[in-house]
């Protein structure tokens, strides 16, 4: 199977986990960010599937709950500046 077939099936695994497990407004918030930052929606679309694999989330995903996964994903990529005088 080739990178572009393999892409497109994940593409559709991931389609149809989300309409399952993400409120339609977790949806749309997530595509809002995706017009801004694709590649951070990227990110955050990895995490959920890590999240609903490993069953540490058994119910549907809402806005809140999105909301505070993005949060805890963007502290983790923060970089700390240390100005030293």
């Amino acid at each position: 199977m080739d990178d572009d077939a393999q892409r497109q099936q994940f593409d559709e695994l991931k389609r149809t986990l989300f309409l399952k497990m993400l409120t339609e407004e977790a949806r749309e918030r997530l595509g809002r960010i995706r017009i801004a930052r694709p590649d951070f929606v990227e990110q955050v679309e990895v995490v959920l599937i890590q999240l609903i694999q490993s069953r540490q989330i058994t119910g549907k995903v809402d806005e809140k709950a999105l909301l505070t996964i993005i949060k805890k994903i963007r502290g983790a990529n923060k970089k700390e500046y240390r100005i030293i005088k």
